[in-house]
């Protein structure tokens, strides 16, 4: 499988500033499913404009070699990079065949089958040239910046929802809810 991960930590730095509201909602996040119910949208949304942008987040993808442009334009083809039959992006950014969505209490995980999409292994590594001259992209991409953001702001919303009006004037406060 290639893909990514995301684990919600509550003690992870990174979401530090939700510890008090969450110490005073138990059982909300007993089972982080709908988080990632919402979650897995914004996922297929970022990995979509990789695509489209012909990079991601970290880098732009080195140009496609001017004699290999060609040819996929000769065979039909489009000249867009990574994208042949289409077959790798539908996995990678839908609900296609290939497309891996595996979600349970605690974890997230988000990827392309590499026994329905082979190729796709050749772009778990980014910035690698292989031996045939291929460059490998990363494309299954989405910063950690822009993960913890996407799960903030749904964990804030679903939290709000929860606690009614004044959640997060007593979570900024520190005090219970």
């Amino acid at each position: 499988m290639s893909g990514v991960t995301f684990t919600v930590k509550f003690n992870d730095p990174g979401v530090k500033d939700f510890g008090s509201v969450l110490n005073n909602v138990e059982g909300i996040f007993d089972d982080l499913t709908p988080v990632w119910d919402e979650f897995l949208p914004e996922v297929r949304e970022a990995i979509r404009g990789n695509f489209a942008r012909q990079g991601n987040a970290e880098e732009q993808w080195e140009p496609l070699d001017p004699l290999y442009r060609r040819k996929k334009l000769l065979d039909g083809y489009p000249d867009r990079i990574l994208v042949r039959t289409g077959a790798m992006r539908a996995a990678a950014c839908e609900d296609a065949p290939g497309n891996i969505v595996e979600m349970d209490a605690e974890r997230f995980f988000y990827g392309v089958d590499l026994d329905v999409i082979p190729y796709a292994r050749a772009h778990d590594q980014s910035g690698i040239h292989r031996s045939d001259g291929l460059v490998v992209r990363k494309y299954l991409m989405l910063t950690r910046d822009a993960a913890v953001k996407g799960i903030r702001r749904i964990i804030a919303r679903m939290v709000k929802d929860a606690q009614g009006p004044g959640w997060a004037r007593a979570a900024r406060a520190g005090g219970k809810l």
